[in-house]
């Protein structure tokens, strides 16, 4: 699935890939996953109540972290962190501020 910016795609199934991968690879190295998110469009015309709703990142937290949690218990994959990509919306230097990429809505 396509996100707001060209360049990114929504892929939960990507990071149980990735984990199982690097785990057969690398032999259960200490992981920690920095940065993990998706940005959406910023449509200021909504209501606010629409704005915070934000059920795209919500659906990709829940997809992604189901992944996680399936990688670590049935994979033994050694995740000791996870940690969203951002904590607020920002002024992104590509697109300013028509996309959020924030887990806390910042207008």
């Amino acid at each position: 699935m396509q996100a707001a910016s060209s360049w990114l795609y929504i892929y939960p199934v990507g990071i149980y890939e990735l984990l199982r991968y690097v785990k057969s690879e690398f032999d259960v190295p200490l992981i920690y996953i920095t940065e993990n998110g998706v940005d959406e469009y910023n449509n200021s015309t909504l209501p606010l109540e629409q704005q915070l709703a934000d059920p795209t990142r919500i659906k990709f937290y829940h997809n992604h972290l189901y992944y996680l949690k399936k990688a670590i218990d049935k994979v033994g994959v050694n995740v000791r962190g996870y940690f969203a990509w951002s904590l607020l919306d920002n002024f992104e230097l590509t697109f300013g501020y028509t996309v959020r990429f924030g887990i806390n809505y910042v207008d």
